[in-house]
């Protein structure tokens, strides 16, 4: 199973790029998340302005909807649909046998977080798939994570620790990062007036640590 860290957008439209962990490894993964709508209408299978977007009749029945005719779902990818926008809505909307229009406005990245969750797993027909080349949606599915757990075991970045605070009236700050895994925890100090450096020394650091550990015993 993967762990998924995080989903940001790509230069390429539809395409997201997954940070994951499988097998304690930090991986990208690009994600490409086609756009899809459904429509309500009366218009018959095989009409031109179904056939014509590629529409495929579905068995669903649509919320606060008065009355279920024929369900269409179209799947573009997101760079047509954001070519074709305009196009496509002026389309929908001028044929009055076109009722209602469902889901054109979800974003692709909420469509990839609800399909992928925090754990996700390639599809068992999709395995044989380079995942440098990228994957489709399709080819991921949510794991249930009462059984997998997230960041289950003593994996190297589930305890990582930044740490961050500032004094913006003195120019003051201080940084820490905390690594488990190495056994380590580095610590930056910024002070920029002109005795900083004198008030901060390792031996002032280590009965600062001293004081804090014993006041928290």
């Amino acid at each position: 199973a993967w762990n998924v860290i995080s989903l940001s957008r790509t230069s390429v439209p539809g395409v997201h790029k997954a940070w994951v962990v499988i097998s304690g490894g930090l991986h990208s993964v690009n994600v490409s998340v086609p756009r899809v709508f459904y429509v309500n209408s009366s218009l018959p299978e095989g009409d031109p302005l179904i056939s014509g977007l590629g529409g495929v009749l579905v068995s669903k029945i649509p919320i606060n909807c008065d009355s279920v005719h024929y369900v269409y779902q179209f799947m573009l990818t997101e760079e047509v649909y954001m070519r074709q926008f305009v196009d496509i809505q002026a389309r929908l909307v001028s044929s009055p046998k076109v009722f209602d229009v469902y889901e054109a406005q979800v974003p692709p990245e909420w469509v990839l977080s609800v399909t992928l969750g925090c754990v996700s797993s390639v599809v068992p027909s999709s395995r044989d798939k380079n995942i440098g080349n990228g994957l489709d949606i399709s080819d991921l599915h949510m794991e249930a994570i009462q059984q997998e757990g997230y960041f289950r075991g003593d994996s190297k970045l589930c305890h990582n620790l930044l740490y961050h605070s500032e004094d913006s009236s003195t120019g003051r700050a201080l940084i820490g990062l905390h690594l488990p895994a190495e056994r380590k925890a580095h610590v930056w100090i910024i002070n920029p007036a002109r005795r900083g450096q004198k008030e901060v020394n390792p031996a002032a650091m280590s009965r600062s640590w001293e004081e804090t550990v014993a006041s928290s015993l």
